[in-house]
C-alpha cells in the first residue's frame, strides 16, 4: 500500500441530520415585533398567504391594523378601487362587489366580482372607506330600513358584521372625520337623526339634534375641510363641524364634488369637469379634456355619486337620468361610464361595455387647471339584457 494511500485521512461517519426546529420557534418569530413588522411588509399579497402559516405571531403580525400602516409609511401600499354595481333582476344578490387593479404601468384590469358572499344585501345604503376597509351602512331590505351595518376586509374580502346603529336608515349620509363615521338623515326619528360610531370601542353615540327641519336626506356624506355636507329634497344645505359639535346652514352644495389636492371638482352628465376653491365656488372649467366629453356625451348614463340629479344650481346643466360618478386615486380622479357597443356591424348584436378613465389635473400660470387622460379603457363588458343598470358606489382604499 502507498505511502499516499496509508496518509488519506479517515472519512468521518455519516451522522443523522438533526431536525429543523418548528415553526414556531424559529429565529425569525424571536424578533422583537417592530422587527419582524419591517419585514413582512415587504412581503408581496401574493406570498402573505404562504408566510401566514409559519406561526401565529406571524399571522397576527399580516392582520394587525400596523400592517397596513407600516406598509404606507415604507411606500408599500396598494391602491385599490372597488365598484359596487347593482344588476338586475332585482331582489337579493342584485348588489355586487367588484375589484379594480390599477397597475404601476397604467394598466387597468376588468372589474372581477367578488367571490364572498355580501353579509348586508340593502340597496340604498351608505359607504365610507377607512383604514382597509369599506362599510356599507343602513340601507332598505325588503322594502324596510336596517340598522345593520357591515365591513368588507379589503386585506381578506370578507364580509363581517359591525355594531348596528341604534336607529334604521336608508339612503343616509355618512362621511368620515378623524378615524370615525358620522351618519345622519335617513331615518323618521328626530331625536336620533345623527350618530357617529367610533371603530375603536364598536360604539355608537347620538350626535345633537340639527334645528333644521329636513326633507329627506337625498345626497351627501362628502367632507371638506372636515366637515360632513348633505342637501335634502328641498335642497336645504347643511353641515355639521365634529369639532364645534353643531350643525350650520350653507349655501353651496358639496356633495356631488369630489375632493383633489384640495380643488372641489364637479362633472355634469355631458363629460364636463369643473373645478374651484372650497372657499370661493366660483366653478370653473377644467381644459384639455374635450375627448372625454365626447365619449361621455353619447354614454346611455354618466356615473358621480350614486344618485339622479342634475347640477343647476352650480352648472345650469341637464338632468336626464344623467347619474355622474367618480372618486379620488392617488390625488387623480377615476371616472367611470358605459358605452352600448355594436358587434360586427349588426345593430341587434351589441354590449354594454363599462368604461373607466384616470385623468390627472395640473394648475397652471392664468387661475386655470388642465386635465389629462393618463389612460382609458374598458373595465367590462355585458349583455344589455344583464346590463348592470347603475353604479352604486366606487369606492378607492390603501391596503
Amino acid at each position: 500500500m502507498s505511502n499516499s494511500a496509508a496518509e488519506e485521512p479517515p472519512r468521518h461517519k455519516k451522522t443523522k441530520e438533526e431536525p429543523l426546529p418548528p415553526a414556531s420557534s424559529s429565529p425569525f418569530t424571536s424578533l422583537p415585533d417592530a422587527v419582524a413588522l419591517s419585514c413582512v411588509v415587504r412581503v408581496s399579497k401574493l406570498e402573505r398567504a404562504a408566510l401566514s402559516v409559519v406561526s401565529n405571531s406571524v399571522r397576527s403580525l399580516l392582520v394587525s391594523p400596523d400592517f397596513n400602516k407600516t406598509r404606507s409609511l415604507f411606500g408599500l401600499a396598494e391602491k385599490l378601487v372597488y365598484v359596487c354595481l347593482r344588476t338586475p333582476p332585482p331582489g337579493p344578490g342584485s348588489p355586487r362587489w367588484f375589484i379594480c387593479r390599477i397597475e404601476e404601468d397604467n394598466h387597468c384590469n376588468r372589474l372581477c366580482q367578488i367571490s364572498s358572499s355580501r353579509s348586508n344585501q340593502a340597496l340604498k345604503s351608505s359607504v365610507v372607506s377607512l383604514d382597509w376597509g369599506i362599510y356599507v351602512i343602513g340601507g332598505k331590505l325588503n322594502g324596510e330600513r336596517s340598522s345593520d351595518v357591515s365591513l368588507l376586509d379589503c386585506r381578506s374580502h370578507r364580509w363581517q358584521k359591525v355594531s348596528s346603529m341604534r336607529v334604521a336608515r336608508a339612503s343616509a349620509v355618512a362621511g368620515v372625520v378623524d378615524g370615525k363615521i358620522y351618519v345622519f338623515g335617513g331615518c323618521e326619528e328626530r331625536d336620533l337623526w345623527g350618530e357617529v360610531f367610533d371603530p375603536k370601542t364598536q360604539t355608537w353615540e347620538a350626535l345633537p339634534d340639527c334645528g333644521v327641519r329636513t326633507y329627506g336626506l337625498i345626497r351627501g356624506g362628502v367632507v371638506v375641510e372636515k366637515k360632513v355636507y348633505a342637501v335634502d329634497a328641498r335642497e336645504q344645505r347643511f353641515y355639521y363641524s365634529p369639532s364645534e359639535g353643531k350643525w350650520e346652514v350653507c349655501n353651496y352644495d358639496f356633495t356631488r364634488c369630489c375632493v383633489i389636492d384640495g380643488l372641489l371638482c364637479f362633472c355634469d352628465s355631458f363629460g364636463n369637469l369643473f373645478w374651484c376653491e372650497p372657499k370661493d365656488m366660483a366653478l370653473k372649467k377644467v381644459h384639455g379634456l374635450e375627448d372625454l366629453e365626447r365619449r361621455v356625451s353619447g354614454s346611455k348614463v354618466f356615473h358621480f355619486d350614486g344618485y339622479v340629479s342634475e347640477l343647476s344650481t352650480l352648472t345650469s346643466t341637464r338632468s336626464e337620468n344623467g347619474i355622474t360618478r367618480m372618486c379620488s386615486y392617488g390625488g387623480n380622479l377615476l371616472v367611470f361610464w358605459d358605452v352600448a357597443v355594436v358587434c360586427d356591424g349588426d345593430d341587434d348584436d351589441e354590449v354594454v361595455e363599462i368604461w373607466c378613465a384616470e385623468i390627472s389635473l395640473e394648475r397652471r400660470p392664468g387661475d386655470e387647471v388642465w386635465g389629462k387622460i393618463e389612460w382609458s379603457r374598458a373595465v367590462m363588458s355585458t349583455d344589455p339584457l344583464l346590463y348592470c343598470s347603475e353604479v352604486l358606489h366606487s369606492v378607492s382604499v390603501t391596503v
